[in-house]
């Protein structure tokens, strides 16, 4: 570089644009927007705003999940994946950092740039995920990843066939992010839905489905709890079903991650099931509890869609398959909810419609 010229330095780095961008950070954006946890860190809003709006809004959540989701492989309006942000200039007002300085001129070169720094920022990426995973691949750090275990299961219900998706020990779980590939999945696909989450969506492309669901508040599940439900149109062989390979399945508990590993349903892991014997219904749930322990109580709960307790009970088991009658009180009213049927560390959840 010759010397005495005018240069102006800006770094560019627009590879990769999902690097550290995982379900977690929907999590906390989520927080911030709605000033659970507002971010007190400039660098923090400037990854937040993924879709260069100059603010940190529901919209952000969006583009987001749209890229984990594989919906999108970019950030819109040619937002690259990394903007980098002089460090000397500061920001005048930290709670909207947005007009930051992103390059830096030398006038009459001399040859010492050793005061010349910038602060890399992932866009998408708020809890510096993107950093830790570099740091990690240069030190060559120990991996030391928590796990947990998810069940699949089939279960057969009085609507049909489902491939379910449920927990193997209690946890607070924050959000998760899960990559399927099942085979043939989109001719065998009906329907999927989501239980204790309310932010949920999904994505189908060829024979890989990934999942996507989260709370600003943490959802408390216990072992055998469902996590989701894929009604199917076609009878499935579940070691057809396994992780989608180079994407990470994860369950977020206590802002830290956990790598899943799914295991098939064996014999022994075999749930209670409960089929509804009428559905729509107006005053009252009939339905059948199969696989229960006699002598063992039942613990009901009715949730609506929003995952908002309605109703909780006990009822008494009196052989293994029996058929039960719930009153429905005037709380639950007409509308789509959940039965969710518990026996210890098993348990079953069905849908149902409560017309007038």
């Amino acid at each position: 570089m010759p010397f005495g010229l005018e240069y102006k330095i800006k770094p560019e780095n627009n590879k990769n644009p999902l690097q550290g961008v995982t379900t977690l950070d929907l999590v906390h954006i989520q927080r911030h927007i709605l000033g659970l946890a507002p971010f007190n860190d400039p660098y923090k809003l400037i990854a937040a705003d993924a879709n260069s709006s100059k603010s940190v809004s529901a919209s952000d959540l969006v583009e987001i999940r749209k890229l984990i989701l594989g919906l999108s492989d970019h950030f819109p309006k040619d937002l690259p994946s990394w903007v980098f942000v002089t460090e000397k200039d500061g920001f005048s007002n930290p709670q909207t950092p947005y007009n930051y300085n992103s390059e830096i001129s030398i006038k009459n070169f001399n040859g010492d740039i050793d005061s010349i720094n910038f602060v890399a920022v992932k866009i998408g990426d708020v809890n510096n995920s993107a950093v830790e995973q570099i740091q990690d691949h240069i030190t060559n750090r120990t991996n030391t990843e928590h796990h947990s275990r998810i069940i699949i299961a089939k279960v057969q219900r009085s609507d049909g066939e489902y491939l379910i998706l449920k927990a193997d020990e209690d946890m607070d779980v924050d959000g998760f992010q899960l990559f399927l590939r099942i085979e043939g999945l989109q001719e065998i696909i009906q329907s999927v839905h989501c239980s204790g989450f309310k932010e949920f969506d999904y994505n189908i492309q060829y024979d890989e489905i990934a999942l996507v669901g989260y709370q600003s508040q943490p959802t408390s599940l216990k072992k055998g709890d469902q996590i989701v439900a894929i009604k199917l149109n076609s009878p499935l062989n579940l070691h057809n079903c396994t992780l989608s390979a180079g994407r990470n399945s994860e369950i977020y508990s206590h802002d830290e991650p956990f790598k899943v590993v799914l295991s098939p349903e064996n014999d022994s892991d075999k749930n209670i099931s409960v089929t509804l014997l009428t559905n729509p219904v107006t005053e009252g749930l009939n339905f059948m509890i199969s696989g229960a322990a006699p002598n063992i109580e039942l613990n009901y709960t009715i949730t609506n869609v929003t995952g908002q307790t309605m109703l909780t009970g006990l009822l008494e088991p009196n052989a293994e398959e029996a058929e039960y009658l719930l009153p429905l009180q005037s709380v639950v009213r007409p509308g789509i909810y959940y039965l969710q049927i518990r026996q210890k560390d098993k348990s079953d959840t069905v849908k149902f419609i409560r017309i007038r």
